[in-house]
């Protein structure tokens, strides 16, 4: 006689095969899954090296057929190392501009009382900041223009902001005049960050500015980044300034070396005016490596006939 498995029996195996069909499913679910994602990488792969392949032959193309670029132009390696990391912060170069020269500032500090001005870079933040600032018009003696000065608003009163103002429109005073002509604001924060030049503006951060002063080159650095201001877009991409600096196949400071487009006219422009214009200050070791690493830079600075007053050329 057959014996049937009591009700529980049933029950119990029917749920053993659901779970056992359930982990066989799962298995194959995840087995397809990684196959295809194997698949899928490979792709990728494949794809990203021809991609890879393609742009590497259109570099290739690109170095024969396009025109090299000037302003990346490198030194041979025969070339001889510059002299100084930088001009503006060499003790060599100090005394080109001291603190007691004459300033062309008339003084003429006038308080244009406190507005919004857009644009205003902060290099503490590095970004460009709207600001209710305060406001000063400074004038100069030999050219007839304004610079407005643009103090932040951080500074506890107007008579704070006009005292930073006025230090630093003094000292905007002792530039060549060619340096002063495409100056038409300066833009004033508290912070120790580098001062900037370029967009017819020079950036001060007055915490650097005092060590700066401290070092004694406080003149040279407002000069260097006028040179950014008042040169670089007029000179920058001339084929001449191009080919002096092909000539003297060397740079006058590693700055330049590293940044030739953006720095080799500011660095040797102030090496050009200490042995054009500064001969006496500075010795003859520094005269004599000048003129001998930049000879042809110095003969592109001369033919410009830059206006330079108010001074004049070394005997």
């Amino acid at each position: 006689m057959k014996i049937n498995p009591p009700e529980s029996w049933y029950v119990a195996k029917k749920g053993y095969n659901n779970r056992l069909w359930t982990s066989i499913r799962m298995n194959d679910l995840r087995k397809a899954f990684y196959e295809a994602k194997a698949k899928a990488d490979a792709a990728a792969a494949q794809a990203k090296a021809a991609a890879a392949a393609a742009q590497a032959k259109a570099d290739a193309a690109a170095a024969q057929e396009a025109p090299v670029n000037e302003n990346n132009f490198e030194p041979t390696i025969n070339s001889p190392l510059p002299f100084w990391s930088g001009t503006a912060t060499s003790p060599d170069f100090k005394d080109v501009i001291k603190n007691t020269d004459p300033t062309t500032f008339t003084p003429m500090l006038t308080d244009a009382g406190q507005e919004i001005r857009y644009n205003i870079f902060d290099r503490r933040i590095n970004l460009f900041i709207n600001l209710n600032v305060y406001l000063f018009n400074a004038e100069y003696s030999d050219s007839g223009l304004k610079i407005e000065i643009q103090v932040n608003p951080e500074f506890s009163s107007q008579d704070t902001a006009r005292e930073h103002a006025e230090k630093y429109a003094i000292v905007i005073g002792r530039l060549p005049k060619a340096l002063r002509r495409y100056v038409e604001t300066v833009w004033i924060h508290d912070g120790k960050q580098p001062f900037g030049g370029g967009n017819h503006n020079l950036l001060i951060h007055i915490e650097q500015g005092k060590e700066y002063n401290d070092n004694e080159i406080l003149e040279e650095i407002i000069f260097h980044e006028a040179c950014h201001t008042s040169l670089d877009g007029l000179y920058a991409n001339d084929p001449e300034w191009i080919n002096s600096q092909k000539k003297d196949n060397t740079y006058i400071s590693t700055y330049a070396q590293e940044f030739p487009q953006r720095e080799d006219i500011a660095e040797s422009f102030l090496a050009y005016f200490a042995v054009t214009y500064r001969k006496d200050r500075i010795s003859t070791s520094t005269y004599d490596k000048i003129i001998s690493t930049i000879p042809n830079r110095i003969n592109f600075f001369d033919s410009l006939n830059l206006d330079m007053s108010p001074y004049t050329k070394s005997l």
